[in-house]
């Protein structure tokens, strides 16, 4: 059973190491790693040079954009199993033999949906199930993750390509969404994904507590919010699952306010704004 790894990267090199180390360190050896390489020319020569001793790695150069990289390695991919990490990831040294012997026990499943963990400290996966579950469109948000994703080659070929007006590097404002995109379309096609919470993948927690709630972070929550708010329009969530996704932040913002965190209430305005201009 052979893994596909199809990674996009850019802007990022001793994130990127790290990923490759636990590449290196897996239990598990029968892999691949497309690298869909949006730097600048030769920028992770020495990283590939490093690391192609001990793993294939199928180097391309890609579109600027998330998807447009994950679609790429799609069309090169040779595996059976097809995964995308994100360049900041870890992976555990045994995650890819587990993952392996869930599809070698289970054949009926389609997929599996893992468990993020922060390497940083900050504050990731409590939305997350804790038990496991089938994904579900009522529960994809609190089930899937796209770097902790693995699905069957058979999924891949009919569900298709990411939806390349979603995700980092879009070109929209639609920041967000590409993979629960991917899924629920899968899931109209009754494909069976199960999320495992004991499949566990390392990344940083992105928690804007951490960074100091930057310029940058403001403007990623606005657009990971507008990509959140397009798949609820998209895909014709009830009413009230909308109405209480609208709320929640305003509820945020008078929450933090009135603990006098002002930097915590403009953040929940700037994912409120996101979620208006994600429906409009």
């Amino acid at each position: 059973m052979k893994i596909s790894l199809i990674l996009g990267t850019y802007g990022r090199y001793s994130e990127l190491e790290r990923f490759l180390e636990s590449l290196k360190a897996q239990q598990y050896k029968n892999f691949e790693l497309i690298l869909c390489d949006q730097n600048p020319e030769g920028f992770l020569k020495d990283l590939i040079k490093k690391y192609s001793p001990f793993f294939e790695i199928k180097h391309l150069i890609t579109e600027r954009g998330l998807s447009r990289a994950r679609n790429a390695g799609i069309k090169v991919a040779e595996g059976d199993i097809f995964a995308f990490p994100d360049d900041d990831c870890v992976y555990p040294g045994d995650l890819l033999i587990k993952v392996k012997k869930i599809f070698e026990k289970q054949v009926e499943i389609d997929g599996i949906a893992g468990r993020p963990v922060s390497i940083d400290g900050g504050r990731m996966d409590q939305k997350f199930l804790k038990e496991r579950a089938r994904v579900t469109k009522n529960n994809v948000f609190f089930t899937v993750v796209s770097y902790t994703l693995f699905l069957r080659r058979s999924l891949i070929e009919s569900v298709g390509y990411f939806d390349e007006k979603l995700g980092v590097g879009s070109g929209t404002m639609f920041g967000s969404g590409e993979e629960v995109d991917f899924i629920l379309r899968a899931l109209e096609k009754n494909f069976k994904i199960l999320y495992f919470p004991e499949i566990m993948v390392g990344h940083p927690s992105k928690d804007p507590a951490l960074t100091g709630f930057t310029k940058e972070e403001l403007k990623r929550a606005k657009s990971y919010n507008a990509g959140f708010a397009y798949i609820l329009k998209k895909y014709d969530y009830s009413l009230s699952f909308k109405i209480k996704a609208l709320i929640r932040p305003i509820l945020g913002a008078i929450y933090w306010g009135l603990k006098g965190d002002f930097k915590r209430v403009v953040y929940q305005y700037y994912k409120f704004l996101g979620r208006i201009q994600g429906w409009f």
